[in-house]
């Protein structure tokens, strides 16, 4: 069993640089800084590097001691001149098979361990690019508003000028203004702060400024919780890692079980005699393994230790599934706030504003400007929330992606994502 591992596992270090991981990207830029991530990141390249390392200790498990030589040279002896030996000590059979399983099974569990690392990343790439995304989006609706209050305060002041507003509403627009100039700035003195997050996230130098992250659609539909379950059980690699420590632990108990068997030494001794013909014989000697409770003590750590990852493997799984179902429970609650403030409150409040903006403008109605001023103010906070609502969408998915073990297919999710459960 073990070489068929070892050739697989050779086979996949040899490939592993050229395969290309599916991913899932909202657009070209993002999926370019995915692949980026991917091939340098440090984080990911340390895991390879341990990976590698867990391979090569597969043909030290597998390989014999080293042989001995030995040689006596008598100094003094009336027959004999030297003697000269080679002894080779095997293990009791099936043991260097059962080290190699332990081997391979644990670089398995290495190899795992690289896409449990490549998953953290894409996750934190997507976390890092949509709240770097969000800010912009933030930005835009502030300026959008800024651009509101402007008008506004061109109005007040043509109405001030014929005496058709106090000096008041003149300066409360101004004070309004003012505000939002001030959250502008603090907007952008905030974009150096998200552009290293993501620079970091990439395995770049954190002073590199990236720019402004390009639009995005809403995040994909997830499947279903029966679909989204099953995928956490089955390619979490968490669980694949520790699916194949348990094997390596399961291998390391037939390995401590094989010392209740002696190891056995051959060995072929020379000696040169100085009036007689020379000598040549063959020894085959075995070690005692009379030490029971060692053997025994060895053979209970060992399925202590396997039982103890299979617990491990147990507690993690129930736990990234309750990851799940809250996962699917932020990304359903993001989902319906979306569509409320873009399908509802957005264009109710825009519709508001338009109104009593015209009415004001005209004067044809008792509308006051704290009317209007609120009425800006929440269309501002209605887009504001759901752009936060679009985000959140987002950074749920990626969080899910990263605990199912990778991107879903369109197919995996139904038209009405958890109707029947």
């Amino acid at each position: 069993m073990w070489a068929v591992a070892i050739i697989g596992l050779v086979a996949a270090a040899e490939l592993i640089e050229l395969e290309t991981p599916r991913i899932a990207a909202e657009n070209a830029e993002l999926h370019e800084y995915l692949l980026e991530a991917g091939a340098q990141h440090p984080g990911l390249e340390r895991r390879h590097a341990k990976w590698r390392a867990a391979l090569e200790r597969i043909p030290q498990a597998t390989a014999f001691d080293d042989p001995v030589l030995s040689y006596a040279h008598f100094l003094q002896s009336d027959t004999n001149r030297l003697r000269v030996g080679l002894s080779q000590s095997f293990p009791w059979f099936g043991t260097r098979a059962a080290r190699g399983d332990t081997a391979a099974y644990a670089a398995e569990a290495a190899l795992a361990q690289v896409y449990v690392e490549r998953d953290r990343i894409f996750a934190a790439v997507k976390k890092a690019y949509f709240e770097y995304a969000y800010l912009r989006a933030r930005l835009e609706v502030t300026e959008s508003q800024a651009e509101i209050l402007s008008y506004m305060e061109e109005v007040e002041r043509s109405r001030f000028s014929v005496g058709g507003s106090g000096q008041h509403d003149l300066l409360r627009v101004q004070i309004e203004r003012d505000e939002l100039e001030n959250r502008r700035r603090e907007l952008l003195d905030l974009r150096a702060v998200l552009s290293t997050d993501l620079a970091q996230a990439l395995g770049r130098a954190p002073n590199t400024k990236l720019p402004w992250p390009q639009s995005f659609a809403q995040a994909p539909e997830p499947p279903d919780r029966v679909a989204t379950l099953a995928a956490v059980r089955n390619d979490n690699p968490e669980l694949i890692t520790l699916a194949a420590a348990r094997q390596s632990k399961q291998s390391a108990i037939v390995v401590a079980d094989k010392k209740r068997y002696p190891d056995f030494t051959l060995g072929i001794e020379g000696m040169a005699r100085k009036n007689d013909a020379d000598h040549i014989s063959l020894a085959l000697s075995f070690n005692l393994p009379i030490w029971r409770g060692k053997t025994r003590a060895a053979i209970a750590e060992a399925r202590y230790e396997e039982a103890a990852v299979m617990y491990q493997k147990d507690d993690r799984t129930r736990m990234l599934e309750r990851m799940a179902i809250r996962i699917l429970f932020d990304f359903e609650d993001a989902q319906r706030r979306a569509e409320l403030f873009s399908g509802s409150l957005i264009p109710k409040a825009s519709q508001t504003y338009e109104s009593l903006q015209s009415a004001y403008a005209l004067g044809t109605s008792n509308v006051a400007l704290i009317d209007l001023l609120d009425s800006v103010n929440t269309l501002l906070e209605f887009e504001l929330e759901g752009r936060r609502a679009t985000r959140d969408m987002h950074l749920a998915a990626a969080e899910l992606e990263n605990i199912m073990g990778g991107p879903w297919s369109p197919s995996d999710a139904p038209e009405t994502a958890h109707k029947n459960n």
